[in-house]
């Protein structure tokens, strides 16, 4: 074997991650009276970055560009970041899901939107959170800051990112357009169900938070038959079940 003629492959440094920042948002999935599936709860998934132009030619080996040409570059999500991404992605995404999906469920009468998001110092910082809400009462929006350290309180970091890190495990990636592209493909392809499901969890994780003043039994989801009535009634057993259990009726002690 001809050691030199042996393709060199570059393999993934341990000390320089490709790392990529996204801003993600989920809503409850609806379904029509009959079971069809309306609003599949994807808001939206959104690089954080910025678009701008190369101020001067360059034609290197691996990269050549003109100047005036646009790139993107990865910023950091401070408290102006935050608020210009949510003014310009967000409220648009939801303004469209109001008018075709809340507001008809409401009967035609202006659905109020609750958006939680965590206490990252970019999301309150001094004043963000009153201008976010006096920019969002076109939607009737509402800002709820989820309490710290409380994981089980945000669907995101509960549930939604462990199953989209999973689908991005099959995927084979080495560049940022690259993972950026498999983040979104991940973000396309999380079934409806899976959504359905965390929801239900969440809710359920939600009322045993608060029947136990602030303690959270590690699995309790997984012990209260979900599964099992989605297998039996589908989507309107499942929606049984979780307010049987969020009526205050279910044992959490005992677990019946």
């Amino acid at each position: 074997m001809d050691v030199d003629k042996i393709r060199k492959i570059p393999v993934q440094s341990k000390r320089y991650i490709t790392k990529v920042m996204f801003l993600v948002a989920v809503a409850r999935p609806v379904y029509a009276e009959d079971g069809t599936c309306i609003f599949d709860g994807k808001v939206g998934c959104w690089r954080c970055a910025d678009i701008r132009t190369y101020s001067r030619n360059y034609n290197g080996k691996r990269k050549q560009y003109k100047q005036g040409d646009l790139y993107t570059v990865d910023v950091n999500l401070g408290a102006d970041k935050y608020v210009e991404m949510l003014t310009t992605l967000l409220l648009p995404a939801l303004l469209d899901i109001k008018r075709r999906v809340w507001d008809v469920q409401a009967g035609g009468s202006p659905y109020k939107v609750r958006i939680q998001h965590d206490g990252a110092p970019g999301h309150r910082a001094e004043g963000i959170e009153a201008k976010l809400e006096r920019v969002f009462r076109a939607v009737c929006g509402e800002f709820v800051r989820q309490p710290p350290k409380s994981p089980e309180c945000n669907m995101l970091d509960m549930a939604v990112f462990n199953s989209m890190a999973h689908l991005l495990a099959r995927c084979d990636y080495r560049t940022k357009p690259q993972l950026c592209a498999a983040v979104q493909a991940a973000w396309q392809a999380l079934p409806i169900e899976t959504l359905e499901m965390q929801w239900a969890c969440k809710s359920i994780c939600m009322r045993h938070f608060v029947h136990f003043l602030g303690d959270l039994a590690p699995g309790i989801a997984g012990h209260v038959g979900l599964g099992k009535a989605r297998k039996a009634g589908g989507i309107q057993g499942l929606h049984d079940r979780v307010d049987y259990v969020c009526s205050g009726k279910y044992n959490f002690d005992t677990r019946v």
